[in-house]
């Protein structure tokens, strides 16, 4: 039995919405223009990355099935899931983003392994926080995450009980 047929189709949305909101809200922490359109091609490598093993996610089962679900998604069907946010201001986005995060969390807390697609959103939060400075042609680049984006990630770390 997949995961969509353990959830009902409100709280699929939820854990479906959740990834992409999670990284919005760290993103619009401190990001504007050309940054929050990178952090959003991260926030899909990743995401993409991690579908390769979707039968071996290292986060649990339910993190499995979540994976092998979106992975067999039409690209209909998944904008047909995807959110589309009420706000047009920044500030706002981010309010509806947590929200959403917040809908997911509890779903994902009422599910058998929840704490390991919890574990894996944060995950992709921080690779999101994660700004590559330094180094030339890939030799001595450094992780640094800015002050705004910690605090985003500590308010997701809440949120999500990880």
């Amino acid at each position: 039995m997949g995961i969509k047929d353990q959830v009902s189709e409100e709280q699929w949305r939820a854990l479906f919405n959740t990834p992409s909101a999670a990284s919005a809200y760290v993103s619009l922490a401190s990001g504007r223009g050309l940054e929050i359109f990178n952090d959003m091609f991260s926030a899909s490598k990743f995401i993409q990355n991690e579908a390769k093993h979707a039968s071996n996610s290292g986060y649990g089962k339910m993190m499995d099935d979540f994976l092998i679900a979106i992975n067999s998604m039409s690209p209909k069907d998944a904008m047909a899931d995807a959110i589309t946010y009420k706000s047009k201001d920044l500030d706002s986005i981010r309010a509806e983003a947590k929200k959403i995060v917040a809908e997911g969390a509890a779903v994902a807390s009422k599910m058998l392994e929840g704490n390991g697609y919890k574990r894996w959103v944060f995950d992709l939060a921080l690779n999101i926080a994660e700004t590559k400075t330094g180094g030339f042609f890939g030799f001595g680049v450094r992780s640094v995450i800015d002050r705004n984006k910690q605090v985003a990630l500590s308010e997701l770390a809440e949120i999500l009980g990880v």
